[in-house]
């Protein structure tokens, strides 16, 4: 199992237009994709009174799946959220392979 992870920094003044569209739409448009299996969308406590930080995790089973994403539909959607948020946002993107699952 693999971990795509794009974790955000976001000006808290478009924090929750943002979070909105997230939750309401681009997580959705990911999912359906049929590249990942589930998706987790946390907000990260953080200090900091300019920006939110925030960690969207999508899951999914093998690096040939992950790399059609990024050819096939991670464009658009990118486009997508850039034309919305712009410098408004910061990402990073990383990607993970989980060695040891178990329930907690």
């Amino acid at each position: 199992m693999f971990v795509f992870t794009v974790r955000v920094e976001v000006e808290k003044a478009h924090a929750e237009q943002w979070y909105d569209y997230m939750t309401s739409k681009h997580i959705k448009d990911v999912l359906e994709t049929d590249c990942f299996a589930k998706a987790e969308l946390e907000k990260i406590i953080s200090d900091n009174e300019e920006t939110s930080h925030f960690a969207s995790r999508y899951y999914f089973a093998s690096m040939d799946t992950y790399n059609r994403y990024l050819k096939e539909f991670a464009p658009q959607l990118r486009t997508e959220h850039n034309e919305l948020f712009g410098d408004k946002v910061k990402a990073e993107r990383t990607v993970s392979e989980i060695k040891e699952y178990r329930l907690i």
